[in-house]
């Protein structure tokens, strides 16, 4: 993982695991959603949701 994507997962880290918690399904457009409903930024909630599904 770059170091750009390691700040912005840091930076988030808590209204991620917030959004996770919101999740009833694993989709992309799901995860963008509950990204989007945490307050987290339109712009990083797409970058977000792809690494989630890449460790996932």
């Amino acid at each position: 993982m770059s170091s750009k994507n390691e700040k912005l997962i840091r930076v988030h880290s808590a209204k991620i695991g917030k959004a996770l918690g919101w999740l009833d399904s694993a989709t992309k457009s799901a995860i963008i959603k509950a990204l989007r409903k945490a307050g987290i930024p339109k712009g990083d909630t797409n970058k977000i949701a792809e690494l989630l599904l890449w460790l996932a």
